[in-house]
């Protein structure tokens, strides 16, 4: 074979191996394209389904809060003749729950004010609560400010009243809450509220009020 002959053989050979080759890369390029689109569409798909299971969380999210409470398991309990007896401090937790009922109440009108509030505390608040608010007079005076400005603001001249639940105690007696039902000009719309006392030494303290679902009241007082 002449050297021409082996030169056009050699080009023949490469160019098939190369067109070979080249085939091959496509191919491969074709099958990895094709699962990078199904992985891409796959992606998309869940992609679409998180965005619909999220859109359904918020869904749930937009509802009044009304619908929500209505689906809450109310505490049914028995509302008590609120009437106060006027103590400096109080060991009986019936007496002190509807002291408290009160001081709450007014202070939330204005009725009540800081300083009277503050020196109430002082002697009827736990020691917990004392040392996280009111740890001097200065700062507690203005705590106590700063709470009855949104209070009143929150809820300018609608309320017109209050009634207090029965207690109801842990399994050790150290403890107890009752509610506090604010009635107000829109009495079809009452705020709630719960109060936690706590007993130190031989007298129950003052130790968290906040807000809360409504309870169902099991009685009516009599006039």
């Amino acid at each position: 074979m002449g050297l021409r002959n082996v030169l056009l053989f050699t080009i023949l050979s490469s160019s098939l191996a190369v067109a070979g080759c080249n085939n091959r890369i496509v191919n491969e390029a074709n099958a990895v394209g094709e699962k990078n689109s199904e992985m891409a569409a796959k992606a998309e798909q869940e992609k679409e389904q998180k965005v619909e299971s999220q859109r359904e969380i918020y869904k749930e999210m937009e509802k009044p809060i009304d619908e929500v409470i209505e689906k809450i398991d109310k505490d049914k309990k028995k509302v008590v003749d609120p009437k106060v007896i006027e103590k400096a401090t109080y060991t009986n937790p019936e007496e002190f729950s509807k002291k408290l009922g009160q001081v709450l109440y007014e202070f939330s009108t204005g009725e009540l004010s800081v300083d009277d509030y503050y020196n109430f505390l002082t002697r009827n608040a736990s020691d917990d609560f004392l040392s996280q608010y009111l740890p001097n007079e200065s700062a507690g005076t203005l705590f106590l400010e700063n709470v009855q400005s949104l209070l009143i603001d929150k809820l300018p001249e609608l309320k017109k009243g209050y009634t207090i639940s029965e207690l109801t105690y842990d399994r050790f007696e150290k403890e107890a809450y009752f509610y506090r039902k604010v009635t107000t000009v829109k009495d079809d719309k009452p705020i709630y509220y719960i109060s936690t006392i706590v007993k130190e030494g031989d007298s129950w303290k003052f130790q968290d009020d906040s807000p809360s679902p409504p309870f169902e009241q099991e009685n009516d007082l009599e006039d």
